[in-house]
């Protein structure tokens, strides 16, 4: 399984089908088709992708999101992205030893683009299917004209916290993901907000 290899910074996102790649550690679009991707990805890889999104007449926009949390792993013979948890141990063989890397904790923040207030701050658990919602007010679009619309840009971003065992040394660290900003387009028409996710 092969993705295209993409660079992005931690919050900006472009492109129409910008919450489908896969990301890794360094924000990276992952890349599944060999052991060296699968030694690339080790600390593991996740998707994100729209639920549900709506707007009430008070201008509040409601949004849930899944999380699909992936290893790169050989199944028979061929590598693939397969579900596994978050959390645990990662074990590989060096030169100078074996390391070990211990992923202690899954954190999931939001923001809206352009202001930046924190949306969504929340530890993830061991499942390597999640869900998480959030919602943020938006007085402007309960005032949206007829026939016009507004798009918000919310952006995702996942962090692990994580311990790494190297020649009897513990190092800590906090090991950022990429981010996926999801845009949703408010309409109005016959008085009536409506929403349309964009990627």
């Amino acid at each position: 399984m092969k993705f295209t290899l993409l660079a992005i910074a931690t919050l900006l996102i472009t492109g129409a089908n910008a919450n489908e790649a896969v990301r890794v550690f360094d924000g990276l679009s992952a890349s599944c088709s060999s052991k060296a991707d699968s030694v690339n990805a080790s600390l593991g890889a996740y998707k994100l992708r729209t639920k549900t999104v709506q707007i009430n007449s008070h201008g509040e926009l409601k949004l849930k999101v899944e999380l699909k949390f992936l290893k790169c792993a050989d199944v028979h013979g061929n590598y693939k992205f397969v579900e596994t948890s978050p959390l645990g141990t990662v074990e590989r063989n060096t030169y100078s030893g074996t390391v070990s890397t211990t992923i202690n904790a899954v954190e999931i923040k939001a923001y809206e683009d352009g202001v930046y207030d924190l949306l969504l701050n929340e530890e993830l658990d061991y499942r390597s299917r999640q869900t998480v919602s959030l919602t943020t007010r938006h007085d402007n679009l309960v005032n949206l004209e007829e026939g016009k619309s507004k798009t918000v840009a919310i952006d995702f971003f996942i962090t692990k916290s994580i311990s790494t065992v190297s020649n009897n040394k513990v190092f800590d660290s906090v090991v950022p993901f990429g981010a996926y900003r999801i845009k949703v387009q408010v309409s109005k028409a016959n008085n009536e907000l409506t929403t349309k996710v964009l990627n």
